[in-house]
């Protein structure tokens, strides 16, 4: 693992943050519906099958916008986010604190506002294979901030097995060993995925509420 300067967080967060960059405010409809049914002072704590359970097909309709459901078991945090906007292929998810996470076709390749965050992630070649043959090998870069506000740079060499619907991803860097998995629908697409975030932030599960119906 690399640590790099803190200015370099600088151009990386910008060329990221490009994905975003024509971003449209959020309806307010959409974020009022979340903040009603999603919020952290109910009972029980959020979880994916909690908020799975709230988020209906009527909820869904009245919030008007796709929307993911994030968590993060080791850190005791789930959220729901929506689409914002996408460019190039990168799609931007928000939540009503601002806290955002960028995907590509279904992988994680940023996050903002987490805390320890994945500034980059270069994922075309395990994409190609998880949502192509489900088989193989590729390499991996990602980017993460530390504690110190340096960036540490991961590079993953993955494996690739397939067991019908589902995509096993065995990448190691060094003594880091990571296992995601991929769902995916009839049409090869990931739907629901688990990811690696960062040492802090263990693993991050995503869901369509959709693919859960």
């Amino acid at each position: 693992m690399i640590r790099l300067p803190f200015i370099l967080l600088l151009s990386i967060g910008l060329t990221l943050a490009a994905c975003g960059s024509e971003r449209n405010s959020l309806p307010g409809l959409a974020f009022g519906s979340i903040k009603n049914v999603f919020s952290r002072n109910k009972q029980p704590p959020l979880t994916t099958a909690v908020l799975r359970s709230r988020l209906t097909p009527e909820v869904r309709a009245q919030i008007g916008l796709p929307v993911l459901i994030v968590e993060l078991p080791k850190q005791k945090i789930a959220a729901v986010v929506i689409y914002n906007t996408e460019n190039r292929g990168h799609i931007t998810w928000v939540a009503p604190d601002g806290v955002a996470i960028y995907t590509k076709s279904g992988f994680v390749t940023g996050s903002r506002g987490v805390g320890y965050d994945l500034m980059s992630s270069f994922v075309d070649a395990s994409l190609a294979i998880v949502t192509g043959s489900g088989t193989g090998q590729a390499t991996r870069v990602q980017t993460y901030l530390d504690g110190e506000n340096q960036q540490v740079v991961v590079r993953l060499d993955c494996h690739y097995t397939r067991d019908g619907a589902s995509v096993y991803e065995s990448c190691k860097a060094g003594d880091l060993a990571v296992e995601n998995q991929y769902w995916l629908n009839k049409e090869g697409e990931v739907q629901s995925s688990r990811q690696w975030a960062g040492e802090r932030n263990g693993y991050m599960l995503i869901e369509s509420p959709i693919f859960a119906d």
